[in-house]
């Protein structure tokens, strides 16, 4: 990343002399200190300094805010300027940021009880478990094959709930309430009309009834995505649930988490649904956020367990058939 001072030497001396200027306008102090500090590092009196022409001025003032020096007061000058003349764009940044920001959290969110399973006593034990099994040639590819189905389907379960928190953070970050206010129809539809004139309509009702920002479009197009996904992903959990249930047996502990797994999923729904009907109430849309989180690592944590325990599909040589480094030999029996 760019320090202050290196984008006064990167940008263009026309954007370097507005953003001079409108501290000249409009902060006369903090362009007093800069116009010191620049005379100070050229060993120039300001009252000299001053004197000379501006547009002479400011073109040293740029020159030297480019220098290491000078970073303080260049940060300042950018500072001033960005939340006073570029507010709307510095929004927008901001707004993409957080997207960016709540995807990465997840991520460190799955790393953390990632790291807490790994390290526990109980992963040690099914490390044992499967070096004993690993060890076995009876049934262990024809156990790795057999689950080898449900490990692929939990995984991309758990990136759909990936992607579908990434879709709740984007709708999140646009800062226009509700796109679509009611809850399984949407204005009382299955699919909303998205043309200019109703997307005009529905935004003068929201500013009659709760005064928000207007919508687009785009934004009920992705909160009806939000909704399919959402459908899509219960349905995948469910599946997974229930061969978790078959292929495992009731009393394996990843059926039981699977089934977990399925009531997380259900709970998510139903607070999705409450956010809507309470008009996105804090409490409400922060548990909506929380289950989300939990459903993630849940998932996660179910793939890597499975992974671990049951380990790649392997291929077991036929007794009595020993692969060496100069081909193929049968095996010793015994010596004689």
């Amino acid at each position: 990343m760019l320090s202050s001072h290196e984008l006064f030497g990167f940008m263009s001396p026309a954007l370097a002399v507005r953003i001079l200027e409108h501290a000249h306008e409009s902060n006369k102090e903090l362009y007093r200190a800069a116009l010191c500090a620049v005379a100070e590092a050229r060993k120039l009196r300001p009252a000299f300094f001053e004197r000379r022409p501006r547009t002479a001025r400011h073109a040293e003032m740029t020159a030297m805010l480019s220098r290491p020096r000078l970073e303080l007061m260049a940060a300042n000058l950018l500072r001033d300027w960005l939340m006073k003349q570029e507010t709307p764009m510095l929004a927008d940044f901001l707004d993409k940021l957080g997207i960016v920001h709540g995807a990465l959290a997840q991520l460190f969110f799955v790393l953390i009880c990632a790291l807490a399973l790994f390290t526990s006593r109980w992963w040690s034990s099914v490390a044992a478990v499967c070096d004993r099994r690993s060890n076995s040639e009876t049934n262990a590819t024809v156990a790795d094959r057999r689950y080898e189905t449900l490990r692929w389907l939990v995984l991309a379960a758990t990136i759909l709930i990936f992607l579908q928190l990434i879709l709740g953070a984007t709708m999140r970050h646009q800062h226009a309430g509700l796109a679509i206010p009611d809850f399984p129809a949407a204005y009382g539809k299955i699919w909303p009309d998205t043309s200019a004139a109703a997307v005009a309509h529905y935004n003068a009702n929201r500013m009659n009834v709760v005064a928000e920002n207007p919508i687009t479009a785009f934004q009920i197009i992705l909160q009806m995505v939000h909704r399919m996904v959402a459908l899509t992903i219960f349905m995948g959990v469910a599946v997974c649930a229930w061969r978790a249930w078959r292929e495992l047996g009731k009393r394996d502990a990843l059926a039981r988490l699977a089934l977990f797994w399925l009531a997380l999923i259900a709970v998510q729904i139903a607070l999705g649904a409450l956010t809507i009907w309470s008009n996105k109430a804090a409490d409400v849309a922060t548990a909506h956020v929380l289950v989300g989180a939990l459903s993630l690592v849940t998932g996660a944590l179910w793939c890597a367990t499975a992974f671990h325990r049951f380990g790649p599909v392997s291929r077991v040589e036929p007794a009595g058939i020993v692969s060496g480094t100069f081909g193929v030999r049968p095996a010793m029996v015994g010596n004689k």
